[in-house]
């Protein structure tokens, strides 16, 4: 090979290798060369190549004969090997990637062709396609939360209600699972997509969390910010009515007043402990805040004595006794509720 390498090529040497596995047997032939002249050296290598012969048929195994040139150009730092054969320096915006010059990628930029790696574009801009030349050429991308049928470039729209985008420079954005919304436009995740407010029920957004229309208003669509209220002397039994056919008439002459309660132009007034249009809620009053002018109640039961004897108060065998006591101990006010008016 020596011998043959002198007679036929100019500044060719070579050198053997050879590999083996289980299934394979590589043998291969190095060549090195400081020649510039392409032409020639590829002719040469041509020649030595169409002389080596291959493993006769059949292979061991029922192998596969394969015969392969591969060619390597060590050419200068910011110099490719072009489809020729042939260093060339590589232009702005590319980079040596495998022994070529190949464009940076999208998002990525090179001043000088020498450098190695490219550069990633700041934080929240890309280029506009491969083989940017400088810093200059990133450009923003929308945002999270918005979307851009133009490559995710500006100008960017927000992210409809029902929908959201947690990434940069994205052409569309991504819809809630089925039954949840987002409160606002623009969302950039999917924890923002939450349940609907349902019939009844209200909040600022329409989205959870919700609170029940107060008596008196009603709501009938599901994602309400607000109630509507019941026509004039109309009104609801309880919170949360989603119809109008909830609302009825409140005028005590013909509706009339539950638990004692006394009607009065129109109005029912509750006895102590009750409530509602009808005096048809009872309240608890061992949670009640009777504490005025910054005052505070304790729930721990302490014995505070007898019963002043100018109270003038007969207690009836299951009385309950509510006390409003001064930090003094000085009796304030008592109120007698019979069992059926409060429950503790």
């Amino acid at each position: 090979m020596s011998q043959f390498l002198e007679e036929q090529c100019n500044d060719v040497g070579w050198s053997y290798s050879g590999a083996d596995t289980p299934n394979t047997m590589h043998i291969g032939l190095n060549f090195t060369t400081h020649n510039r002249n392409t032409a020639l050296v590829l002719s040469c290598i041509e020649t030595i190549t169409g002389h080596v012969p291959l493993i006769p048929p059949p292979c061991p195994n029922s192998g596969v004969r394969r015969n392969s040139t591969k060619y390597h150009l060590r050419c200068p730092t910011g110099w490719g090997a072009n489809n020729r054969l042939k260093c060339e320096k590589c232009p702005p915006g590319y980079h040596v990637k495998n022994e070529s010059c190949a464009p940076c990628t999208r998002g990525t930029y090179i001043v000088n062709s020498e450098d190695i790696d490219c550069i990633k574009c700041p934080h929240g801009q890309t280029t506009l396609s491969d083989g940017a030349a400088g810093e200059h050429m990133c450009v923003a991308q929308c945002p999270p939360g918005f979307f851009s049928a133009r490559s995710g470039l500006a100008p960017c729209i927000a992210c409809p209600k029902g929908q959201y985008q947690p990434d940069f420079g994205q052409e569309q954005c991504i819809l809630c699972d089925q039954g949840l919304t987002t409160a606002d436009l623009a969302t950039v995740n999917v924890n923002g997509c939450k349940s609907i407010c349902n019939p009844g029920h209200y909040s600022s957004n329409g989205v959870q969390p919700c609170e029940a229309c107060p008596r008196g208003l009603y709501n009938n669509i599901s994602g309400a910010t607000s109630c509507q209220r019941c026509p004039d002397n109309q009104s609801t039994d309880f919170e949360g009515a989603s119809s109008k056919n909830d609302c009825h008439e409140t005028d005590c002459a013909s509706t009339g007043c539950k638990n004692h309660g006394d009607c009065y132009n129109g109005r029912c007034n509750c006895d102590l402990g009750f409530t509602g249009i009808q005096c048809d809620i009872a309240l608890n009053l061992c949670h009640a805040d009777f504490c005025l002018n910054g005052g505070s109640y304790s729930e721990e039961k302490q014995l505070i004595g007898d019963l002043p004897a100018e109270a003038g108060i007969n207690l009836h065998l299951g009385t309950i006794l509510v006390l409003l006591v001064s930090k003094k101990g000085q009796l304030r006010q008592f109120v007698l509720l019979q069992p059926n008016q409060i429950t503790c």
